[in-house]
């Protein structure tokens, strides 16, 4: 590594270790949880370093549910964007691609939309994700009202090809479901994602690889229980909408696992995987549970990673993706306060393993 790019990955990383301290405590999460409504929750984040400034605009005492989660939402992409106004080559390339994944969430908005029937305006471009240096139209995709104004409005980006023929099934009344076009965009976008790793050099791969590997390994692992227990699919159409990258499981224990018959015989064969504990079968049949369980295992993973390296890009990479986590965590908790959930068992099903922890697992 040359010095330049060793000194670019140190201060970024020491800058990343910085911002360890935006991230809520254990406590603050419970506080979360316990608040009396989203104002009161707005009202509690607003203290707090890491939010006080991306809450700034909100009218406290009056904050409604979806001008809050909005509000969240963008931290992860902004702070995303702030590194990579710092980062060169490669390691700028990946952030960029990463953040990239968002795109996708909002086409998904949209296409549900239209899928639905929905009259309602548009949610906006306020309301969508602000995807750094995104080649998408957002003002002309929020506007679309048919799937063929979807493709219309992608075009000249990645997402435009891939999305020709499932799109063109939708228009044409051929499918009624999204499966095939979300199945496009998470294809185009991992793939993408992919591409970017193999461009950094080694240094940065050794820790960044290895996360994104299992992360990809679960994507499939995850496609597999849906399309075969869920969707009832055959294993070959199945095999078709899998990520290329594998890490840790082969292609043929891949495909065995696409021919399971029940949850449980798929539950275990996983146990003798580093993913046994993900599809355990107490989470068979719980989705709520399976997914907590799916971003908890990355949670730990990423903290891990930060906790037992010096500052690095492996540090930019693994506080944005942990930033992202508490984000869909609070998310979560603002709709089990919002509903009166019990807060214990909603602690249950958040990222962050709140209550069999006690200090941060990144310290």
């Amino acid at each position: 590594m040359r010095l330049a790019s060793k000194g670019e990955s140190i201060s970024c990383g020491v800058k990343a270790r910085v911002m360890l301290s935006n991230l809520l405590g254990d406590q603050d999460l419970w506080e979360v949880l316990n608040a009396d409504g989203v104002d009161d929750i707005a009202q509690r984040l607003s203290h707090h370093e890491g939010y006080r400034d991306h809450l700034s605009k909100l009218p406290m005492g009056e904050v409604h549910r979806q001008d809050l989660e909005s509000a969240l939402k963008h931290i992860p992409l902004s702070e995303t964007g702030d590194f990579i106004g710092r980062l060169t080559g490669p390691r700028r390339d990946l952030l960029v691609h990463w953040g990239w994944r968002k795109d996708g969430d909002n086409i998904k908005s949209v296409l549900r939309r239209i899928l639905w029937g929905r009259r309602d305006p548009s949610p906006g471009v306020e309301r969508m994700f602000q995807v750094p240096l995104s080649r998408v139209r957002l003002e002309v995709l929020v506007s679309a009202s048919t799937f063929q104004e979807v493709l219309e409005a992608l075009k000249g980006t990645c997402y435009h090809q891939p999305l020709r023929q499932p799109l063109q099934r939708l228009q044409e009344g051929e499918v009624r479901d999204l499966f095939n076009a979300e199945m496009a965009l998470d294809l185009t976008t991992e793939g993408n994602l992919y591409k970017a790793l193999g461009r950094l050099d080694r240094d940065d791969r050794r820790h960044i690889g290895p996360l994104l590997g299992e992360r990809w390994d679960l994507f499939n692992l995850y496609t597999i229980y849906r399309g075969r227990f869920i969707l009832s699919m055959g294993a070959e159409e199945i095999m078709g909408q899998l990520l290329p990258h594998r890490h840790r499981l082969q292609l043929g224990f891949l495909r065995a696992l696409a021919k399971a018959e029940r949850p449980s015989s798929f539950a275990e064969e996983l146990q003798r995987t580093p993913y046994g504990h993900v599809f355990n079968p107490k989470v068979m049949g719980d989705d709520m549970g399976l997914e907590r369980n799916l971003k908890r295992h990355l949670f730990i993973k990423a903290a891990g990673i930060l906790r037992r390296t010096p500052p690095s890009f492996g540090s930019v990479f693994c506080y944005i993706y942990i930033r992202e986590l508490e984000v869909e965590d609070l998310i979560t908790a603002i709709e089990d306060v919002r509903y009166d959930y019990d807060r214990r068992s909603a602690a249950l099903y958040l990222s962050r393993p709140l209550i069999a922890r006690g200090d941060s697992l990144w310290q």
